[in-house]
């Protein structure tokens, strides 16, 4: 195979430094070069590159599946899927096809198993901006960090505060936000499903407008979440995980638009606003959405026929609507819908599905989890 430069290779430069998506040698090695970059946006340009090099290109796709990056690994799994529909391919499917279904389709999407969360240790300070989320467990901690050396290098960020202090720490980052311009992941409190008295309020919108680079938004045990006006085109995982929730203010999402948006995970128990699937499911921009975890505990029939009738589930690959109320009715329009067809997992565990049921989501052509089903006890 010949390695000199093609049509699509970058251009080598001369002795000044070269910008952080600029090529630093063409061919195979420029892009073995840039897959090794600590960036993943570099490297997953690189792994799109990789494309045009026959076995080794694949070799680096293949690798790229398991990259510490998220946005790496789903354009690699992208890749790879498109790569199957072309004919040059064809001597390695076999290999391309097992590597698809031996790989976890969760693993494309951006969370925290991205980073390796460590407590923050003012005595040690920042060492790590990249593959390190500093974690801090109180207002004192989280004033340090802010005056730590390479604060503004950080990328992930974790408040495991008490819910006491939630209020006081969001005023900090809304106060702060020059200091954590580079922040790309950001989780804020702590699990309380084991406490009885979560606290907190936050305004995501506001948290947006101010860090426009966030990937990731994780907010953990905050009863009260409002949705002001925002246009953000960066977030790709967005995380609501808590015990109760007195607000939601889902009347003032309309505004609210993350237009890349791809994985939405709700876990909220004790809330019974009965429009909320209406309002979350058609207000927030989910073209791009891809997975979809519901664990809000309304009518999951009722959210099946939304998923589907605003064409939510048309792109998803992924659909978790376990631990829930589903029962066959719902199930059915699931399974008769035409976009069915495009989802690789579908999780609908512990509802109130029928054996007939069970069996027949069984012959979908991707990965199904239904086995403990509560039809029986009704």
């Amino acid at each position: 195979m010949s390695h000199q430069p093609r049509e699509y290779d970058a251009v080598l430069g001369g002795e000044n430094p070269i910008p952080i998506y600029g090529a630093v040698l063409g061919g195979i090695e420029g892009v073995k070069r840039r897959f090794a970059n600590p960036v993943a946006d570099v490297r997953a340009i690189a792994i799109t590159q990789a494309a045009n090099y026959g076995k080794e290109g694949l070799d680096l796709i293949i690798e790229a599946l398991n990259d510490t990056s998220g946005i790496v690994r789903g354009v690699a799994y992208e890749t790879l899927q498109q790569k199957l529909k072309e004919p040059f391919m064809q001597g390695s499917k076999t290999r391309v096809r097992k590597e698809l279904a031996n790989f976890d389709i969760l693993k494309i999407f951006t969370t925290l198993d991205d980073w390796v969360i460590q407590d923050f240790n003012p005595d040690i300070g920042i060492i790590d901006t990249a593959s390190i989320a500093y974690n801090v467990n109180s207002i004192e901690e989280l004033k340090t960090l802010l005056n730590t050396s390479r604060i503004s290098e950080l990328q992930a960020l974790s408040l495991e505060i008490e819910p006491d202090e939630i209020n006081s720490a969001i005023d900090i980052l809304l106060k702060e936000y020059k200091s954590l311009s580079n922040v790309c992941a950001l989780c804020i409190g702590e699990n309380t499903r084991n406490k009885p008295y979560p606290k907190g309020r936050i305004d995501i919108g506001k948290i947006l407008i101010l860090y426009p680079h966030l990937n990731l938004l994780q907010i953990e045990g905050v009863i009260d979440i409002t949705f002001s006006a925002v246009q953000h085109n960066k977030l790709k995982s967005l995380i609501l995980n808590t015990c109760w929730l007195k607000n939601l203010n889902v009347h003032k999402i309309n505004d609210f638009e993350t237009s890349n948006l791809e994985y939405l995970y709700w876990f909220v128990e004790g809330f019974t606003e009965k429009k909320a699937s209406d309002y979350l499911l058609s207000s927030i921009d989910l073209k791009k959405l891809k997975y979809l975890n519901w664990k809000i505990k309304l009518n999951y029939d009722y959210v099946a026929s939304v998923l589907i009738s605003k064409k939510v589930i048309n792109n998803l690959i992924g659909l978790d609507l376990s631990n829930g109320n589903l029962t066959d009715k719902g199930a059915y329009n699931l399974f008769m819908s035409s976009a069915i067809k495009n989802l690789q997992f579908l999780n609908v565990n512990n509802n109130n599905l029928s054996p007939e049921m069970v069996k027949n989501l069984s012959k979908l052509k991707c990965k199904v989890i239904a086995n403990s089903q509560q039809y029986h006890r009704r």
